[in-house]
């Protein structure tokens, strides 16, 4: 997402730009994420048009485990006062939006960056598959396991303290699509965010402390708690 939303903003600006991606081909897995006022304006301003798309948020809603409120957020304020909407929104079609009117051409799928040099001149990309590229600069919007920082050297991510497993469902119906839920419980909370039509973001998050091993049925984990 920020790779192709880089490249859409140098491109408008004239640059000359190339994508490469890991993967096989240009497709968006996880589920749906949060675009927010300052968001939506920088897609605006990127010519990305987001009519339609997931579901327009007015209010978050957090309660405990027994239902007893805690807090409840306005966001039709926040998007009266900032002047762009708040909306859940599935990756699969936020890409979609960001790749309209993008030359698929300067995507280049199935490259992997194994090493770069940085010099005066401007930056040479070493590619899992023997390719070198160079360019005048880098930008390294590889995620949580960035190839690009760790060649630079930069420090490696660092936990937040939480867990969280994630999805996207489609449910019969929604009854209040516009509001998005949170329950905070003992040992953990979870989430509820409507993303359009009958889609549903899910999510679970409980602490996370070191030695933390991936479990093999999360499921199981996630009901003990």
């Amino acid at each position: 997402m920020s790779g192709i939303a880089a490249a859409r903003g140098l491109l408008r600006d004239g640059h000359d730009v190339t994508v490469f991606d890991q993967r096989p081909d240009v497709t968006a897995g996880g589920g749906a994420v949060t675009i927010w006022s300052n968001g939506a304006t920088v897609l605006d301003q990127l010519g990305v048009d987001m009519s339609g798309a997931g579901q327009p948020l007015s209010a978050v809603r957090a309660t405990t485990s027994s239902g007893r409120p805690l807090a409840s957020i306005d966001l039709d304020g926040m998007v009266n006062r900032l002047g762009a909407p708040i909306r859940m929104v599935p990756r699969r079609v936020l890409l979609e939006r960001l790749l309209t009117g993008f030359p698929v051409d300067r995507i280049h799928c199935r490259a992997r960056v194994v090493d770069l040099v940085n010099s005066s001149h401007g930056v040479r990309v070493e590619m899992q598959d023997g390719r070198t590229v160079t360019g005048d600069v880098l930008i390294g919007a590889d995620g949580l396991h960035s190839v690009v920082r760790g060649v630079l050297g930069a420090a490696p991510a660092k936990p937040t303290g939480w867990c969280s497993w994630q999805g996207l469902v489609t449910l019969p119906r929604i009854a209040e699509p516009r509001v998005a839920r949170m329950i905070i419980g003992e040992r953990g909370s979870m989430g509820l965010w409507p993303a359009g039509g009958t889609d549903m973001q899910w999510w679970f998050d409980l602490p996370w402390a070191p030695g933390f091993l991936r479990p093999q049925r999360p499921i199981e984990v996630i009901r003990r708690h």
